[in-house]
């Protein structure tokens, strides 16, 4: 900067003034408002519990209340305990053991209908534990699972040939040639059709594609 001139920036080619209004942040200014930018975004971003806090704090209260009557303190009734494991985060990321207690929650099945039933409020709270902090479920950001490699259809598969090699390959009429050479063959031979026969096949079929079907071409 030229001494003097706090608007000045020197270069290359001399010192570009720019005007009064346009002012220079300070390296204080600029911390201040990246701090506060990202506080401003944090700030939009909802923060959950430690899921074994939430789970001692807001999760265990309710499984006393209804649930620790058959499963819990001593009682295992159907052989199944909410309070006996003995590593709670081995326990909290158990999720074939939580699948039993969501699917029950959320068909109503338990508690039984003779036992005090929580609110709706406090069954949603329950299953909302459940899919966040045991099957880490991000509503905001779903996971469509596995996506299975399905087969192409027969039109699928036709433009695919032709886009990879140029060749239009129409497969209904390929299954209609060995097809068919499959019949003359069984008619020629009189009997039916075994798996060394395979070969065979392959060539009348392709022969039969090659001349487009013309059945003189196959008699030599």
């Amino acid at each position: 900067m030229v001494p003097g001139n706090p608007i000045c920036r020197p270069t290359s080619r001399g010192c570009i003034q720019f005007p009064s209004c346009f002012p220079f942040p300070s390296a204080a200014t600029v911390g201040t408002t990246t701090r506060g930018i990202i506080l401003g975004i944090l700030a939009g971003v909802p923060a959950h519990a430690d899921p074994t806090t939430a789970y001692t704090r807001e999760i265990v209260p309710l499984l006393q209340n209804y649930c620790y009557e058959c499963h819990g303190d001593g009682e295992t009734k159907g052989t199944f305990s909410l309070d006996g494991f003995k590593d709670l985060s081995a326990h909290l990321n158990d999720r074939k053991y939580w699948i039993n207690v969501w699917c029950n929650l959320r068909s109503q099945v338990m508690p039984p209908s003779d036992k005090d039933q929580p609110n709706m409020a406090e069954r949603k709270q329950l299953l909302a534990w459940i899919e966040r902090d045991v099957f880490k479920l991000d509503p905001n950001r779903p996971d469509p699972g596995r996506v299975t490699i399905r087969r192409l259809n027969r039109t699928e598969y036709q433009t695919a040939v032709f886009d990879l090699l140029g060749v239009e390959y129409d497969k209904r009429k390929q299954d209609f040639y060995r097809t068919l050479a499959e019949k003359l063959l069984t008619y020629a031979i009189g009997r039916g059709i075994k798996y060394y026969d395979a070969t065979t096949i392959d060539l009348l079929t392709a022969r039969l594609t090659k001349n487009d079907g013309k059945l003189r071409e196959l008699i030599q």
